[in-house]
């Protein structure tokens, strides 16, 4: 990742420990987060060629009334701890980290 990264805001959600692992192990993989990378800076050609504007964060875009359903893969919430962890970014919830039972159980 550059200095500059891709990681633009955080969304905690919690998960069970298998699947932090998951995430987890996926991060750490080099050619993950290029991978992830290289998806989002041709992303961000593409936008940048169209120049939308958006001043509200997308609240005004009604996906759930048109049927739209935004996900994340296993691959960018990967690539995205590792870059919070290298940011030194301080989660106030070990939510991604829990590694036995419950994560949603964290304190």
């Amino acid at each position: 990742m550059g200095s500059e990264g891709f990681c633009k805001g955080v969304l905690i959600v919690t998960f069970d420990a298998e699947f932090s692992r998951i995430v987890r192990e996926a991060g750490e993989r080099r050619d993950v987060r290029e991978a992830v990378e290289g998806i989002y800076l041709e992303l961000g050609k593409e936008l940048e060629k169209r120049k939308p504007l958006c001043a509200v964060s997308g609240r005004c875009c009604r996906f759930e009334e048109y049927g739209h359903r935004l996900y994340v893969t296993t691959m960018e919430l990967g690539a995205f701890q590792w870059e919070i962890r290298q940011r030194g970014i301080q989660l106030s919830k070990p939510a991604i980290d829990k590694e036995e039972g419950d994560a949603s159980k964290a304190e």
